[in-house]
């Protein structure tokens, strides 16, 4: 007997698992090489709002909307755009980015109606301002009144910095090269209080690439920043390494949210 078949009922059948394997690291494959089109339509249902649609009318109604619905709500009308928005619809329920469901209309047929998933609700109000806020749950009391008490103040984080107490870089970091990123914060250095500190809000990598959400979606952000910045992100251990290189004493990653996203302090004395 084959050993890739087994005999089942007197017949001779391939081994499922097998070719279960089998169609799955081809849809994979296929999966990945399609991955630019899931890109444009998120770009394009972030340019219509339809995040926001969805989330308003579920705030006032508390019901998913249908394909028509959706559509009215855009600026430009056209009588294909149910029929196309339902594809984009279609692909971003498929990623768990919409929730799909199914209901009765007036005219006794059935139609598809879209609900927001936790995962969508980020996209859906300002990210910046939910990912601060998640950031800001983890961090101490202490912590969150240094952070609030900066002010923006000017200078040239290539030359010179103001003096103070404490200093935050924002996703500052990953913009730059180590050598350009010890340059800035031996600058910092000096401008700080003998106690002082610098804080970093970044991504931070993982030591270990495996097949994540958390290592798919940092390795993203580093090539991004390769290609549109010259950047990198970095691991916990190359955050504390460009510290000791920059004249730091001490270390602590703070908190970590959203699988990605720390908080970092470097410490002076």
């Amino acid at each position: 007997m084959d050993s890739d078949s087994k005999e089942n009922n007197n017949h001779l059948v391939k081994s499922p698992s097998e070719e279960e394997e089998e169609d799955y690291d081809g849809a994979c494959a296929l999966l990945l090489g399609c991955s630019p089109i899931f890109s444009a339509v998120l770009k394009a249902a972030l340019e219509l709002h339809l995040f926001e649609i969805i989330a308003n009318e579920a705030s006032s109604y508390g019901a998913p909307m249908s394909v028509s619905e959706i559509a009215s709500h855009l600026p430009t009308q056209h009588p294909e755009m149910p029929r196309r928005l339902e594809r984009m619809l279609h692909l971003l329920a498929s990623h768990s980015l919409l929730a799909c469901s199914s209901r009765t209309n007036q005219d006794g047929g059935i139609e598809r109606v879209y609900g927001l998933t936790p995962v969508a609700q980020y996209f859906a109000h300002d990210i910046s301002a939910e990912l601060f806020r998640s950031l800001s749950k983890f961090l101490s009391h202490q912590a969150i009144t240094e952070v609030l008490a900066i002010e923006h103040v000017g200078g040239d984080m290539f030359t010179s910095v103001p003096s103070g107490d404490a200093m935050m870089l924002k996703a500052i970091t990953h913009n730059w090269s180590d050598e350009t990123c010890v340059a800035i914060l031996r600058n910092c250095d000096k401008a700080l209080t003998e106690m002082g500190k610098v804080i970093i809000a970044d991504v931070i990598m993982p030591e270990t690439i495996e097949p994540t959400v958390k290592a798919q979606l940092t390795c993203r952000l580093d090539n991004m920043m390769f290609l549109y910045a010259g950047g990198r992100e970095r691991t916990e251990k190359e955050f504390e390494a460009l510290c000791k290189q920059s004249g730091f004493s001490g270390f602590q990653v703070v908190c970590r949210a959203h699988s990605a996203l720390g908080v970092i302090e470097f410490h002076k004395g």
